[in-house]
Order: C-alpha cells, then structure tokens, then sequence
C-alpha cells in the first residue's frame, strides 16, 4: 500500500488506502442498515444495530478506524509543528513495533471486511 512513484515514494497515503476505504465500507453497510447515519462511526454502529454486523468486527472496525484517524493526526500536527505543510503520506520507518503492529492489524481488519463486503453484497 505505499506509494511507488513521485515525491511520496514509499510512503503510506493513510487517507487514501486506509480511512477512505473505511469510510465507503461504512456507507455500503449503512445503505444496507437502511441508515441515515453521517458519520463514519455511527454507520457502522448502525450496521451493528440492525444485525449486518456482529459486535465483535464493530469492536474492530470501530478500533482499526479510531487508530488510523489517530496515526493521521499525529502525523499532520508533527508537520505543522517543524512548520511543513499538513498532508497524508506517512514514511513507515517513523513507526515503532507497537505502531506498526497495530496498522497491519487494522490493514488486515479493513482486508476482511471488504472479503464479507463483497460475499455479502456482490451477486455472480
């Protein structure tokens, strides 16, 4: 997932590759909770409520996207602090063990959603 050319070479775009896809799994389990829900926690709380999904992958989805949420914001006020521009692309290097432990986990929860996404919602 990181990015190969330009300046942002290997690279992780967060919003791109993680929290985006998040955000439009949220509206396709909204859509079939039949929510009006406008943010992307309470979608997928809404999908949980109307039995679409199960608690334990709410649990999940809701920690994998709060953990994202959380590397971006970081990265963004870093930048802001050393007076750089705010922006998406995280070097993974910058990661410890603890963080890179965690986005594999969360990569891999957002992995298995969209596997039931498309069982679930894409007829053959």
């Amino acid at each position: 997932v990181l990015e190969h050319n330009g300046s942002n070479s290997k690279s992780l775009n967060i919003k791109k590759y993680a929290i985006n896809i998040m955000v439009d799994l949220a509206r396709v389990y909204a859509l079939a909770a039949q929510s009006d829900a406008m943010t992307t926690e309470q979608r997928f709380i809404d999908a949980h409520q109307h039995a679409i999904i199960n608690k334990n992958t709410l649990d999940d989805l809701l920690g994998a996207y709060r953990f994202m949420l959380q590397l971006r914001q970081h990265h963004q006020w870093q930048a802001l602090k050393q007076g750089n521009t705010p922006d998406n692309y995280i070097d993974p290097n910058q990661f410890g063990s603890f963080e890179r432990k965690h986005l594999k986990d969360a990569f891999r929860i957002v992995a298995n959603l969209q596997e039931i996404c498309k069982m679930r919602f894409i007829r053959r």
